[in-house]
């Protein structure tokens, strides 16, 4: 059995076993980073455990950064920011299908005259072959 221990006191090891694993209490006093530089970047370096984000529609506990619900069976939107997104993505899907429908009824009216012209040039072949025969 050993003679002398180690003791290590709040000051010492949790926060740098904190800054390790990329853990800092977020009601901590110290903004220091390990080499005795204070963070002045509003606390951007700093990471706290976030909690899992509960569904309120099927309780399912979600990853904190999750936007939807993981359970295959809910997929609820988890934020108001993804509720956001998802509008503004449909909006952008509804105008490209829009744009699309336009360029069709465009490409269906050049298909329409280039079937009259294939008439008529047939019509006019016709009657060349009459008039030559």
């Amino acid at each position: 059995m050993p003679k002398r221990y180690w003791h290590f006191g709040r000051s010492s090891s949790i926060p740098a076993l904190e800054r390790a694993q990329g853990i800092f209490p977020i009601d901590s006093s110290s903004n220091n980073n390990g080499n005795g530089k204070e963070n002045d970047d509003n606390g951007s370096g700093r990471t706290a455990l976030k909690p899992n984000i509960i569904c309120s529609h099927c309780r399912e506990p979600n990853k904190p950064e999750a936007k939807f619900c993981a359970n295959p069976k809910c997929g609820m939107v988890l934020s108001f920011k993804a509720h956001n997104e998802g509008i503004a993505a449909t909006k952008n899907i509804n105008k490209r299908i829009n744009e699309l429908e336009a360029k069709l009824s465009g490409f269906e009216l050049m298909f329409n005259k280039i079937n009259e012209g294939k008439k008529q040039i047939e019509e006019n072949f016709k009657r060349m072959i009459e008039l030559n025969s």
